[in-house]
Order: C-alpha cells, then structure tokens, then sequence
C-alpha cells in the first residue's frame, strides 16, 4: 500500500508480483501486472498529487489479501467519477 503514496511507483518492482492482480470496486475489471498498476497509480497522482494512505487491517487467507485502507488527498486535477476538481482536501476508505 505504500506504492499509492506520492511518487512511490518505483517500489513495484521490488514489492508487486509480476502477475499481481488488483481488484477495486469502482473500476470496471481488475488491473492486471505491474504496467497497469503503474498506469492506474500515474493517473491518480494526476487527480491527487499529495494523495497520502494508511493501512487499516489486512486480512490474509488461503494465499490471498484484503486490505482495509484510508486514503486523503486534494482533488485538484481532472474529473474523476463525475466529480470535477474543487482543490479541497478528501478522504477516502476502501
């Protein structure tokens, strides 16, 4: 999780599997290896360039993980999920 703070992308390498398989809710399908993530990471620095998060709980069974976490952030570029930027401060849990 550390990977979605600020300009830690170049920690994928060293942390993510290369098959690594990423499951969001509000996203259409999964992201899927460590060029999409990457991407999707790229854009949301984009929207959220101070965007900072903090693990909650993770939960591991039978190999695989969930992560409870919360994320802040100001919206200052792009519309993201029909929302235009308001440069005003977010939080976010998931």
């Amino acid at each position: 999780m550390q990977i979605w703070n600020v300009n830690r992308d170049h920690l994928l390498e060293k942390l993510a599997s290369r098959d690594l398989v990423v499951e969001y809710t509000h996203f259409p399908g999964p992201v899927t290896g460590i060029a999409d993530y990457r991407s999707t990471l790229k854009t949301t620095y984009g929207y959220f360039p101070d965007i900072a998060i903090e693990v909650q709980e993770v939960i591991v069974a039978d190999g695989q993980a969930v992560v409870r976490w919360q994320y802040t952030g100001t919206h200052r570029k792009g519309e993201l999920f029909g929302v235009v930027p308001a440069d005003k401060k977010v939080t976010v849990k998931g």
